[in-house]
């Protein structure tokens, strides 16, 4: 029950009030009034707006956090295999335009003018800005779990206005068929650069695997294959538990002698088993952007319009195929989970030649010693010289056999 009581002297009282918050406890306050009248209202105010507190009705929202400050708690909880990839994403296309927003402030039309100022700059490519969309959405779902946002706006927006990746061509162009290209690249690519490009279109792995090898994932070298067992320094993509999964890959068979040179450099070093094969000038991972920017000025030089993707992982996939490697060894060396996923994701190139059999003439007899095995029918019919003669033999029209005559 609210009340009220006073200090110091009746010509100059101050008054108090008194009521039971919204957690239980009682709480005294002083109020500038200069009645008891006054006084009582305010507690009586106050008691009930302690009550609405208590079933979260009424209850004053904190001020609204901006969305720098928000974006860098998001940055510093990522933890994810490609963390690296999302801190820059953060600080090159979200950081920029939000930082002076409050969380409050971002709805579903402000995001979609956004998408739309950034499809009319044209300065960054539509894969990019799909990127940058999942990396708010990613950020205020974190924040929606923390209670720092009351709502995902990204969610909202529509499908038509979500920014698509162009495929690209599926031609003979996307991937490496000769053997002099590689080697061109490999001589205007600096050190390390060079080996890694060499690595990954030998092997058909990722960029980041090859920027996370250790020393002791190549003591298998000789034999024409090496261990992937990072991804950068976090675990590989096909871990999502996160386990210590692992995975062999082909290798050059002149690997001994292309990487040889940096091995024996690196074991001089001091480097062991558990170190990198391609460190930076610090010692430390090298940022796959650093990767990024060589291979943009090489292809440039050399006229080449593929990403380092397909120049090295898809061309390794294409070469094999192309020279008949079966593809369930092919989906072995690229870690998928079955060959469905390989010839989903690698379907660029097309095979030209067939068994002769499958390009016989229409009308062409079955190989000698072969039955004819009729389309519907599981069981072989008799070869074609058991057939009956038609009065239609001259029609391209199969014929009834003998079987068939004598059970018709």
């Amino acid at each position: 029950m609210a009340s009220i009581y006073f200090k110091g002297s009746k010509s100059a009282p101050r008054w108090f009030v008194r009521f039971v918050d919204s957690d239980g406890s009682t709480r005294s306050k002083r109020v500038r009034v200069e009645t008891r009248k006054e006084a009582m209202q305010i507690a009586r105010h106050e008691e009930a707006a302690a009550t609405l507190r208590s079933y979260g009705i009424g209850v004053k929202a904190p001020p609204a956090m901006s969305m720098r400050e928000l974006l860098e708690k998001f940055t510093l909880s990522l933890d994810n295999r490609s963390y690296r990839d999302d801190e820059t994403r953060i600080r090159l296309h979200v950081a920029p335009y939000w930082g002076a927003f409050t969380i409050d402030q971002v709805t579903t039309g402000a995001i979609i003018r956004w998408l739309d100022q950034m499809r009319g700059a044209a300065k960054i490519a539509p894969g990019t800005q799909r990127h940058a969309l999942a990396m708010l959405s990613r950020c205020f779902s974190w924040a929606l779990a923390r209670e720092l946002a009351t709502t995902n706006p990204c969610r909202n927006v529509p499908s038509s206005d979500r920014p698509t990746a162009t495929p690209a061509k599926d031609d003979q162009e996307q991937w490496i068929s000769d053997d002099e290209t590689p080697v061109r690249i490999m001589e205007r690519l600096p050190a390390p650069f060079d080996l890694v490009f060499y690595v990954c279109f030998t092997s058909g792995c990722r960029v980041s695997e090859a920027l996370g090898l250790r020393l002791g994932d190549l003591d298998e070298i000789a034999s024409g294959s090496i261990r992937i067992a990072h991804s950068g320094d976090g675990f590989l993509k096909e871990d999502r538990r996160g386990i210590g999964k692992t995975k062999l890959v082909p290798i050059g068979a002149d690997a001994v002698d292309v990487l040889g040179p940096l091995l024996t450099e690196r074991r001089a070093a001091g480097a062991g088993p558990d170190d990198l094969v391609f460190a930076g000038s610090d010692g430390k991972l090298i940022p796959r952007y650093v990767l990024a920017h060589q291979w943009d000025r090489v292809r440039k030089e050399l006229g080449i319009t593929m990403s380092w993707h397909r120049a090295t992982r898809t061309s390794a996939c294409s070469r094999w195929a192309s020279r008949g490697v079966p593809i369930d060894q092919i989906a072995s060396a690229l870690g998928h989970a079955s060959t469905a996923v390989t010839a989903r994701s690698y379907q660029k190139w097309r095979r030209k030649t067939f068994d002769p059999r499958m390009t016989a003439s229409f009308t062409a007899p079955a190989p000698e010693g072969g039955n004819v095995t009729r389309i519907g029918s599981a069981r072989p019919a008799a070869a074609p010289e058991a057939a009956i003669p038609s009065e239609n033999a001259g029609s391209i029209r199969p014929t009834a056999t003998a079987g068939e005559h004598a059970v018709a």
